[in-house]
Formats: C-alpha cells, structure tokens, sequence
C-alpha cells in the first residue's frame, strides 16, 4: 500500500512546479484561470454509494494536490459530495481559508435506484448529448454558467462527469465523455476577456472508475 501511495503522488501532479509560478508570477491580468480538480479516490465506487469518503489512496492525493497550488491563496469551491469536500480540504488548511460548497458543481443527477446505478452509468458512458435528458442537459449549463461568472481565479473540487460536460461543451462536442481525468488530476481552464472558456491544459488521464 505504501508503495502505491507514493506512486500515485509522484504521477499525479507533472505540472506542479508550473501552476506555483504561474500562480506566483501572473503576466495575464486580463485572463481568469479556473483550476478543475477530480477529487480523491473514493473509498466505495459510485455504483455503491452515493456519498462516500475518500479511501486511504485518496486521502494522500488531496494532501498531494494540496502542495500544488503555491502559497498565494485564491478561491476554494467544492461540491457538496463528501470525497469533493474532503479533497479540498487540506489546501483549505494549508491557505487557512473556507471552502465554498457549490451543487453547480455536483456529479451528474441520477433517478437510478442504487442496485441500478452501476448499469446505468455504463449507458451514460456510450450516449451523446443529443440523447440525454432535459435534466442532464441543464446540469452541464448551470456549471458552465457558474463559471462564466466568476470573476477571479479559482479551485473547483469536483467529478469525472462534470469536468467531461464542461470540456466536450468547449470542445463542442457531442461525446458525453470526452476523456478520462485521473483521481485528483488538475484541469485548467481560462476565462478570456470575450467571456469565453478555452482549455489550458487537460487533466492527467488514467483508466479509472467514476467513483
């Protein structure tokens, strides 16, 4: 366990050097930098709880992804799950600043029953976004409206799914998933000065459960 706990934390974060100083020196002022971080691996898959913790593995990625953002303190927002809340929380410490809980920002609604969860994410997986519900769809434009609002530079703790709806949006794609970010990988977007959203750079991609 111990050695797939360094493991996993000398893979995670390749660009951590790279967001301290651009957190650290920033030449654009007129661009807002949105950081989107999957939370932790999750003690039970999402198949199995709604709600669940981290697991051990998870608890080191958050206090991995916590010494990847400098010491200059900006923004911190989370989902209202608890493996969000719980990745978010040692930067919050580290900064000594209150985390915002956003549910712009929650994993995609489901109506599935729990013996049904794991069956219907793997439908979700092979859909468009021409096939989706109403609900799925207004899910996606709430947390990119979210976005679109903010104003400086911030952190959002969140899920697989969210962070695959904001991208295949910008992307403008029709693919539901559009690539497959790691547990506590860091995906960075910008915010431009004509309010649009581009990529920066897409999170670190691994084989992985929605968990």
């Amino acid at each position: 366990m111990r050695y797939k706990v360094a493991l996993a934390i000398e893979k995670t974060y390749l660009f951590t050097e790279e967001v301290k100083k651009r957190m650290k020196n920033k030449k654009i002022h007129d661009n807002i930098n949105i950081y989107l971080v999957r939370h932790g691996e999750a003690a039970n898959s999402w198949a199995e709880a709604l709600d669940s913790p981290l697991s051990e593995l998870g608890k080191q990625q958050a206090k991995a992804v916590s010494r990847s953002f400098g010491k200059s303190p900006i923004a911190i927002i989370s989902s209202p799950m608890l493996r969000a809340k719980q990745t978010a929380a040692p930067l919050a410490q580290i900064w000594g600043v209150s985390v915002k809980i956003d549910d712009c920002f929650i994993e995609i609604p489901s109506d599935s029953e729990e013996k049904d969860r794991k069956k219907w994410l793997q439908q979700i997986f092979e859909q468009k976004w021409n096939m989706v519900n109403s609900q799925i769809k207004e899910w996606r434009e709430k947390a990119f409206e979210a976005m679109l609002c903010k104003k400086s530079d911030v952190i959002i703790f969140t899920h697989f799914m969210l962070i695959n709806a904001v991208i295949s949006k910008i992307k403008k794609t029709n693919q539901l998933v559009f690539f497959s970010p790691d547990n506590a990988s860091i995906t960075h977007l910008k915010i431009t000065n004509e309010r649009t959203i581009k990529i920066a750079r897409l999170g670190r991609e691994k084989k992985t459960v929605v968990n």
